[in-house]
């Protein structure tokens, strides 16, 4: 169970540049893959999560500049717990029931890449870092590419 929060976090972006080399015609079954692993860890750290431990749990702490006292560290608590639970399992039933076939490649990597910076925003330990890492850029250039057309005059008129 160590380091399973990273493996939330980065698993999602990992597979979504493997999602770029995967074919057309299997994108979906590798969509609903990917979503259903993280659905699948999710639940993993719910069945290690010490209900009865009042704090952050699970946490990781890794010196990057020290210097500057810039770490990385993340922890979990009962209601992210929850969250993450939640978003993993949207995820996955979203992509299992979509049946828009518009640029579906990209729209799937959006969307596991999307899942990778929410997760990062819930985990996140400072206040920084969280305002820093959970942007809503992946859900814009989800929508953009996917229901635009990648057109940006089409958001400029009407």
């Amino acid at each position: 169970m160590e380091h399973i929060l990273s493996i939330l976090i980065f698993f999602p972006a990992f597979a979504a540049l493997i999602g770029f080399l995967v074919k057309d015609d299997s994108i979906r079954i590798y969509g609903i893959v990917v979503t259903a692993i993280e659905f699948v860890l999710s639940l993993l750290l719910w069945s290690n999560f010490d209900s009865t431990v009042a704090g952050m749990q699970f946490l990781e702490t890794i010196p990057m500049i020290s210097a500057y006292g810039i770490n990385y560290i993340v922890g979990i608590d009962g209601i992210s717990l929850f969250l993450v639970i939640m978003t993993t399992f949207m995820t996955m039933i979203s992509i299992i029931g979509l049946s828009e076939k518009r640029k579906f490649k990209a729209f799937i990597n959006h969307c596991v890449i999307f899942r990778n910076d929410y997760g990062g925003g819930i985990f996140s330990f400072r206040c920084n870092y969280f305002s820093t890492y959970s942007g809503n850029y992946p859900l814009f250039n989800a929508l953009y590419n996917w229901s635009l057309g990648g057109n940006l005059r089409n958001l400029c008129s009407d």
